[in-house]
C-alpha cells in the first residue's frame, strides 16, 4: 500500500460515515419537521395520499434523498475496501447539486453535504487503483 493510499483511506471513512450520518439525519428532521403531512399520509391510507398536497409532497421528497445519501456513504466505504478510486463525476454532481441548493435556501441543510463532496473529489483524484483486485471482487 503505497503513501498516498494511507493517506486517501481515512478520507474515504470520513466521507462515508459523513454522508450516512446525514442521511440519518435527514430521516428523523424528515419525521420531526412533516410530522404532520406524515400524519395525515397514513391517516388517508398512504396509498396515492400525497398528491395535490404540497407539505406531502415535500414531506416525501425530504424522506427520498435519504437512501442516496447512505448508497453514496455505502460506496465510499466500499471503494475502500476494494481499493478502487471514486469515479470524480460523483463528487462533483453532490457539490453542484448541494452548491446550488444552498444557494437556493441557504437556510437548510445543503451547506453539510459540501465538505464530504470536496473530499470525494480529493480521494478520486489521487487514490491509486489495484483494477485487479477490483475487477476479480466484482
Amino acid at each position: 500500500m503505497s503513501i498516498m493510499q494511507n493517506k486517501t483511506i481515512p478520507l474515504l471513512r470520513v466521507t462515508g460515515y459523513w454522508l450516512i450520518a446525514i442521511g440519518i439525519i435527514h430521516i428523523i428532521g424528515d419525521i420531526v419537521y412533516y410530522f404532520e403531512p406524515w400524519s395525515d399520509i397514513v391517516r388517508n391510507g398512504v396509498f396515492n395520499a400525497v398528491d395535490p398536497h404540497f407539505d406531502r409532497g415535500a414531506a416525501f421528497w425530504m424522506l427520498m434523498l435519504s437512501p442516496f445519501l447512505f448508497a453514496f456513504g455505502q460506496f465510499c466505504f466500499w471503494a475502500e475496501e476494494h481499493n478502487v478510486r471514486l469515479p470524480g463525476f460523483m463528487g462533483w454532481n453532490l457539490l453542484i447539486t448541494s452548491a446550488f441548493g444552498a444557494f437556493l435556501m441557504p437556510i437548510s441543510g445543503f451547506w453539510l453535504l459540501i465538505p464530504p463532496s470536496i473530499l470525494m473529489i480529493v480521494v478520486s483524484q489521487s487514490r491509486e487503483v489495484n483494477s485487479s483486485k477490483a475487477i476479480e471482487d466484482v
